[in-house]
């Protein structure tokens, strides 16, 4: 198999595992995830970081390589995690290209499908309202302006929130 795919199919099963022992060892020395298009607070963040936050989460990915190209794995994923389910979308969909070299994942470009990036954007807009109106004291624990922190802490205590949100839906 190829090594870049090998790295790949590593990187969705230390996720499946929340093995963030694995997870950052597949990272190189800075690497990074880039949103496209996302309600991220940042569209550049520390690789490391968005691991914490996805096993908090509880990221689940499907991913299947569409493209190889020098270091470069294009791929088509599909996430789903407690934060998705709570929001009643169940699943989000990405066109991803990973910078792989040497084994190691340099950066992760993530791109959501329209039909994601418009789920999305509605369940966080009306998750943001009910935070700042009901928990406002945690607002900046989970959101910067409306959009996700993507750090462990964070990952956690949106989860937390979301479940009560949704009860109240």
């Amino acid at each position: 198999m190829d090594k870049r795919l090998e790295t790949l199919e590593k990187w969705g099963k230390a996720h499946k595992a929340k093995d963030m022992h694995q997870l950052e060892g597949l990272y190189a020395e800075g690497s990074v995830y880039e949103f496209k298009g996302m309600g991220a607070a940042s569209t550049i963040l520390d690789a490391r970081a968005v691991s914490g936050y996805n096993a908090a989460v509880g990221s689940d990915w499907t991913i299947k390589a569409t493209r190889l190209e020098n270091e470069h794995v294009h791929a088509a994923l599909t996430e789903q995690n407690e934060w998705l389910q709570a929001a009643g979308l169940h699943e989000a969909h990405y066109e991803g290209d990973f910078h792989i070299k040497d084994g190691r994942i340099e950066a992760v470009h993530l791109k959501p499908t329209q039909e994601t990036l418009k789920a999305q954007a509605k369940a966080l807009a009306e998750f943001s309202d009910w935070v700042a109106r009901e928990h406002p004291e945690q607002y900046s624990e989970v959101l910067a302006d409306g959009r996700l922190l993507y750090k462990e802490s964070a990952g956690k205590a949106l989860v937390e929130l979301m479940h009560q949100w949704r009860q109240t839906r």
